[in-house]
Formats: C-alpha cells, structure tokens, sequence
C-alpha cells in the first residue's frame, strides 16, 4: 500500500508519508528521482536497514527500495546487489547497501534532478 502512495504522488515535493515501524510514526523520505527518469527509496533510521540504524547521517550503508523507470515500472538493481536482497533476488528492499553502491547507481543514471 505505502508504495502505491509513493509511486501516485512521487511528483509532489511536498508529500510527507509515514509508515508504523517499531509501533511508531516514521517519516518516509521523498523518492530520487535520477535525470533519466529512473527512481528509488533510499531510506536511513531506527527501524530500517541501515548502518548506523539512526536518523543523523552519516551512514555507510542505507535501504533502497521500489527501484523503478522512467515508466514507473519495476527494475533490477546491478547484479552485484544480489548480497543485499535478503534472499531472493530481485526483491522490493534492499539492505545494507554501501553508500558508494548507491551513488554511483544514480551517477549511472544521470545523477540526481534538482527537485
């Protein structure tokens, strides 16, 4: 349900969603949206996959999930994320994925837009 809330509104920059994690509120943070269209939830705090598992940065490693194109579409990730899939691979979330892994995907992808 969250995702599709994510995916319909992803265009408003002034969308806050919250999931339950933990029994509390959590805010979702806004979607990248890469130059070519393509893009992903990149998530850090408490209750997700991340390291350090805190809100205040900086961190190592982060969640990334609902990897999409420029057609809303889901995708593959690169295979050499395939470690952090949990199991079975391709999955929605990923955890633990190192930061560098990370920037360097949206750097393939044109970089960050400026929203």
């Amino acid at each position: 349900m969250i995702f599709h809330q994510i995916k319909r509104r992803r265009g408003l920059r002034c969308m806050t969603l919250f999931v339950v994690l933990g029994g509390k509120m959590s805010p979702v943070k806004p979607r990248i949206i890469c130059q070519d269209g393509v893009s992903l939830s990149v998530q850090v705090g408490k209750y997700r996959y991340c390291t350090p598992r805190q809100d205040e940065e900086p961190h190592s490693a982060v969640e990334v999930g609902y990897i999409c194109d420029a057609n809303d579409d889901m995708m593959l990730p690169p295979a050499s994320w395939e470690q952090y899939a949990g199991g079975d691979f391709p999955t929605d979330i990923y955890g633990y994925v190192p930061v560098d892994l990370v920037e360097k995907f949206i750097a393939a992808h044109g970089g960050r837009t400026e929203s």
